[in-house]
């Protein structure tokens, strides 16, 4: 059986680095000892609006990568069809009559 890739454990997976981010964010005036009262407030503000998105990110994906997990169990697949090499070859005969190749082999 194919291993699918969960794309939404992916995205809650790479939504850690833009915490990581906001974070980084936070503590930047305190790091290069920026004024707080001139733009240091600014800074630790939009780095905390990052973290707390990042958080709700990371939620809403998380439960949507453990709803994919579960419908994509083997003991919960619906259907499975197979197809006869006759029918394989039907098929692809059909679809190359409708879809001809974009690329001409004529000169």
């Amino acid at each position: 059986m194919n291993i699918i890739i969960n794309p939404q454990r992916r995205t809650a997976l790479a939504c850690t680095s833009i915490i990581i981010l906001g974070l980084f964010v936070v503590f930047l005036p305190a790091i290069l000892h920026m004024d707080m009262m001139k733009n240091g407030f600014g800074f630790s503000f939009i780095g905390g609006f990052v973290v707390i998105i990042g958080i709700i990110i990371i939620i809403v994906f998380g439960r949507l990568a453990g709803l994919f997990d579960n419908i994509m169990k083997p003991e919960n697949i619906l259907a499975h069809w197979t197809y006869s090499p006759e029918q394989k070859a039907a098929s692809l005969n059909f679809k190359l009559a409708v879809f001809p190749s974009p690329i001409s082999m004529s000169p």
